[in-house]
């Protein structure tokens, strides 16, 4: 066995045969070449399927004369300040010779530096960006050229998995349709670049405040790197990544040659000073910005507001309107100090917790630039320590003092106590702060605060220790609880100047001028005092009986006894006694007189659009209307009797500058003079209508004059400049006017809460707390510009008169009045010498003004 087992081994290998080694070879390779003819086929059936399958999801591509893609429609000021934008991608189209090339150089360095080679896909860039991408670790070029860039913008951004086949089917035509050129137009005004900016010269003016063509080499750089990954390189949010995303565009730029290498150091070493992202729709004017929206809307349609790339030139004055802003906002904060302290906003148990809270105020103070806490700036802030006449207070990490002649005001609310009153001045900071709560507080001179004070409070101020920083004085704020709302026409122009709808617009977007319904008080009264002059011959010395009188109501049931203010009778008045001290019973028997449905008539004639009840108190504005209602009545007393058309909106332009609304005045001193003859034809051609005579009207504006001068609203003698005008008062208070003008300017405020059964506390009439803000915001608006007196028109003639007995004054008559009357309607007798009534017999002169 053994033998035979050697023998075996010894024996030689078989050989293979190289005939059938070649066969076996050729059957793999015909079937590795079949198996890939196979995968082709199927890869370019999957190509075919696929493209048919897409074929009619990818989007035409416009003509380039036809390229409209969405833009931003602005918003802009009488001046021409941008005060709004609307848009659903925020886009404004800047045709190719107005980019600047160098910014297209520095898009082709970051982007696609192979873009005048290729064809719309760069195999070799897509393996060189993502060698570079693995090499950094993380990403950053991409791999789509910038052809690829714009058909996504076409296509849109969802990811799907055909997206990227539509997007190289979408390139290839691109590139065959249009020059490269013409491409790189349409990337530019495409792209997105970060906080809703579409194409380069949005984002130029988001981030720079500047136009594309006006931006320097750093900036274009800055804008370069973005498109990649907008939010990473944020210059805004994260100026580190944006700065190095720019140190590398330069770089792209200086390797290709685009720029040198003195101008690379140059740009790098510039600082990156973007401006923050504002809300230009909040910043200037809200209410009137959301109204020209809405009225918008109704003209154009949504998608005519949102895409079309309008630019709308409003009637807004943002000098006007930033008064208006003001005298509002300080006019609710006196108003609501005067109703007292509702309390501390929190109160901290945990000291923890309140320096984490004071941590993060200070770093958003910071941010905002206000950690030095700027003079009339208020801010939230802790209170540290408390004494009877002073605390401590820590805002951020300030540490603040707060006298006791910085919180006076600070009672417990009552409306029943006068806010003048010794009960309703707090003595004792004790009873109103503790530790530990949080409460807003302003910056203030420590001068103006003791306005008022005993000398000794001078010696409870701290002095600042040597070399440390001053001590911060503060005062004691809240926000308000009540509202305004503030409206200014110049109705010879048409035009709405200002509006404020509230207090603030993040707080409540109700626009009180527009949407609020409110019981105008006495300021209602010039309606139906205005119809018995024209259409019954009332004149300022027409006699009217003030007597108790009552009236029943066999409908409901009731009986109503009307009464006077002062709560008394005064027997026989003249209209201009009534009106100029808004007597509310005479008022009730002219509208008797009148008729109380030819009064609403005559009401919605003048600009009233409300329901009006038919009921005898609408003599004392019981039927609520629109603050803007008052201003279209009022406008009607400026304009000599005549109804102005009001207006929000001057002209309206497409995107290809077409004018598509034109309510421009003739008179508008920021119109072209191209167009003021067309303006002027237009006024000609469709007049305003006359509602009342002019020598009605002016007898009427005549008597208001006397309100403003010596009667209920005589606080408008501080203006320095002839007005007239009516304050309006509701029952308890719940409602505060004053409408007031002047020859150019028509102004209404109401003050009030959203609640009208919250009154505004003991004293608070339209005088007091309207007439202050009216007389703020006029003395801004008008303090460089001269005010005519009222236009007298021919057939009027004036006459002094006895106000109490409506007789001509005798040359010794007390607190005689000059009246205007129609032609040969004064009155033909003097009053007797025996029916002279002594000053302040008659009213109360306190009550008078």
């Amino acid at each position: 066995m053994a033998t035979q087992s050697s023998n075996q081994a010894n024996q030689p290998l078989p050989v293979a045969n190289p005939r059938k080694i070649k066969a076996r070879w050729l059957r793999i390779v015909a079937w590795a070449g079949t198996c890939m003819v196979l995968w082709t086929l199927m890869g370019l059936g999957g190509i075919w399927l696929l493209f048919q399958l897409v074929k009619d999801d990818i989007p035409d591509l416009p003509e380039l004369d036809q390229y409209n893609p969405a833009q931003t429609t602005e918003i802009y000021s009488q001046s021409g300040a941008l005060v709004g934008e609307f848009a659903i991608e925020r886009r404004s189209v800047i045709p190719a010779k107005q980019i600047p090339r160098q910014l297209v150089e520095a898009f082709i360095a970051s982007e696609d530096d192979n873009f005048f080679d290729h064809s719309g896909i760069d195999p070799m860039g897509i393996l060189r960006a993502a060698i570079k991408n693995l090499m950094a670790g993380r990403v950053v070029q991409g791999g789509s050229t910038i052809t690829q860039q714009v058909a996504k913008t076409f296509i849109g951004r969802q990811k799907t998995f055909t997206r990227k086949f539509k997007e190289a089917i979408l390139a290839g035509r691109l590139e065959q349709k249009f020059s490269k050129e013409e491409i790189l137009y349409l990337y530019l005004n495409q792209i997105y670049l970060g906080h809703g900016s579409y194409g380069v010269h949005a984002a130029a003016r988001n981030y720079f405040h500047k136009n594309a063509w006006d931006l320097n080499l750093h900036e274009m750089a800055t804008l370069a790197g973005l498109p990649q990954a907008p939010s990473t390189y944020d210059p805004v949010d994260r100026p580190e990544a944006a700065l190095e995303r720019r140190g590398y565009v330069l770089s792209r730029m200086l390797n290709i040659d685009f720029i040198s290498a003195a101008e690379k150091q140059e740009a790098s070493e510039a600082k990156l000073d973007p401006y923050p992202i504002s809300d230009i729709f909040r910043k200037h004017a809200p209410y009137f910005v959301e109204e020209v929206r809405r009225r918008l809307q109704g003209m154009f349609g949504t998608k005519g507001v949102y895409e079309a790339g309008l630019k709308v030139e409003t009637t807004q004055d943002m000098d006007w309107q930033h008064a208006a802003q003001k005298a509002v906002n300080l006019g609710l904060r006196y108003l609501d100090h005067r109703q007292g302290y509702r309390g501390a906003l929190h109160r901290f148990k945990d000291k923890e917790k309140s320096a984490d809270f004071l941590s993060k105020l200070q770093a958003h103070l910071e941010k905002k630039d206000r950690a030095e806490l700027p003079m009339g700036v208020t801010v939230p802030a802790v209170v540290e320590q408390v004494k009877e006449n002073y605390a401590w207070v820590a805002a951020g990490h300030t540490r603040c003092f707060l006298p006791i002649f910085g919180m006076r005001w600070a009672r417990k609310p009552n409306p029943t106590v006068h806010y003048k009153s010794a009960a309703a001045r707090v003595q004792d900071i004790r009873k109103v702060l503790a530790v530990g709560d949080l409460i807003l507080v302003r910056r203030a001179d420590a001068k103006a605060l003791l306005a008022g004070e005993p000398p000794a409070m001078k010696k409870i101020l701290p002095t600042a220790e040597a070399g440390k920083a001053e001590v911060v004085i503060v005062a004691l704020e809240q926000i308000p609880g009540v509202q305004g709302a503030l409206a200014s026409v110049e109705p010879a122009l048409g035009y709405l100047k200002a509006m404020i709808g509230g207090y603030n617009f993040a707080d409540s977007e109700f626009n009180r001028v527009l949407q609020a319904c409110r019981q105008p008080g006495s300021c209602f009264k010039p309606v139906h005092y205005s119809l018995a002059i024209e259409e019954h011959d009332y004149n300022p010395a027409t006699i009217i009986i003030d007597s108790a009188i009552v009236y029943d109501d066999p409908e409901n049931q009731n009986r109503w006894k009307p009464e006077n203010y002062e709560r008394d009778f005064k027997g026989k008045v003249t209209v201009h006694t009534a009106l100029v001290n808004s007597m509310n019973v005479p008022s009730i028997k002219v509208l008797d007189a009148v008729g109380i449905k030819e009064d609403i008539v005559w009401a919605h004639k003048l600009g009233i659009t409300t329901g009006l009840r038919e009921e005898l108190g609408l003599a004392l504005g019981s039927s609520c209307v629109k603050p803007w209602d008052m201003i279209q009545v009022y406008s009607v007393f400026n304009q000599g009797g005549r109804k102005p058309r009001l207006h929000l909106i001057r002209k309206v332009t497409d995107r290809f500058g077409r004018v598509l609304l034109n309510r421009t005045s003739h008179e508008d001193p920021w119109q072209a003079w191209d167009e003021k003859f067309d303006r002027a034809y237009d006024r000609l051609a469709n007049p305003w209508p006359r509602l009342l005579s002019a020598q009605s009207n002016y007898i009427l504006t005549h008597l208001l004059q006397g309100v403003a001068t010596r009667g209920t609203g005589a606080r408008a003698k501080r203006l320095g400049k002839p007005a007239a005008g009516k304050t309006g008062t509701t029952n308890d208070s719940a409602d505060a006017w004053f409408m007031g003008f002047t020859h150019d300017v028509v102004t209404g405020v109401w003050v009030g809460h959203d609640e009208p059964k919250d009154p505004l506390g003991r004293g608070e009439t339209g005088s007091r707390a309207a007439l202050p803000i009216w007389l703020d915001f006029m003395q801004q608006v008008l303090a460089d510009r001269p005010q005519d007196d009222f236009d007298v028109p021919e057939g009027i003639t004036f006459a002094r008169i006895d106000p109490l007995s409506g007789l001509l004054a005798r040359p010794d008559t007390p607190q005689s009045v000059l009246e205007a009357f129609k032609k040969d309607e004064q009155p033909k007798e003097f009053v007797h010498a025996k029916d002279v009534v002594k000053p302040g017999q008659f009213f109360k002169v306190d009550k008078m003004y």
